[in-house]
């Protein structure tokens, strides 16, 4: 694990590419807080010294870990990673759900992001 640096922040232009959180985002991030807790938490806690001449550096660290857990606590249980099916399309429930429940959505946005590929037939 590195230490924060804003001079490193910096380096990569900082700039704000126009995108918010979504529920992937939140996700994404509860599964790598709950798989890295321990190591997060004794980075936090390193900076928490006794007779720390910066107490606010301390109380910060120690503020950051209470908050860290009790949001983990909070959101329970990391959402387990999707598995890949071995179904085909045609048979999967789940896919033909969501299929049905976007079907009235434009493609337009996202059109160009996608390219044609060959497929092998899956016998």
């Amino acid at each position: 694990m590195q230490k924060y640096s804003a001079t490193a922040a910096d380096e990569d232009g900082g700039e704000w590419l126009g995108t918010t959180a979504d529920d992937t985002d939140t996700i994404v991030l509860h599964r790598f807080l709950d798989k890295h807790a321990d190591k997060i938490g004794k980075e936090l806690l390193s900076y928490v010294k006794p007779n720390n001449e910066d107490d606010s550096v301390t109380m910060g660290a120690r503020r950051a870990w209470d908050q860290l857990c009790n949001l983990l606590v909070e959101l329970q249980e990391a959402p387990e990673v999707p598995r890949l099916s071995l179904l085909q399309s045609s048979e999967h429930r789940e896919f033909i759900d969501l299929m049905n429940r976007c079907c009235h959505r434009s493609i337009e946005p996202v059109r160009d992001i996608f390219v044609s590929a060959d497929v092998a037939e899956v016998n």
